[in-house]
């Protein structure tokens, strides 16, 4: 797994692909230090490659990206629709 897919792995939900930063950078306690060397999509990015290389470190990494795969499979198995609806209705 190359570390831009991991970085995806770790980072993108479903739901996260929607959310929007917010409205202030101020917003963010943690992000008030980098405020004028870094934008918001490179706080992230830091944070994720942060985030990757002390998984990968401890060799948990694999179970990390597996446990975030069988989450969003679960949430997908929720959504899915219980029957399909008849051409009556």
């Amino acid at each position: 797994m190359s570390v831009s897919q991991a970085i995806f792995a770790l980072g993108c939900s479903r739901s996260s692909l929607s959310a929007s930063p917010p409205s202030t950078f101020y917003t963010l306690p943690t992000y008030k230090i980098y405020v004028h060397e870094f934008s918001y999509a490179e706080f992230r990015k830091q944070k994720l490659i942060e985030k990757y290389t002390e998984l990968n470190t401890s060799k948990k990494l694999e179970s990390f990206i597996e446990k975030k795969r069988r989450k969003n499979a679960a949430k997908d198995h929720r959504f899915m629709p219980y029957r399909r609806p008849s051409n009556n209705e």
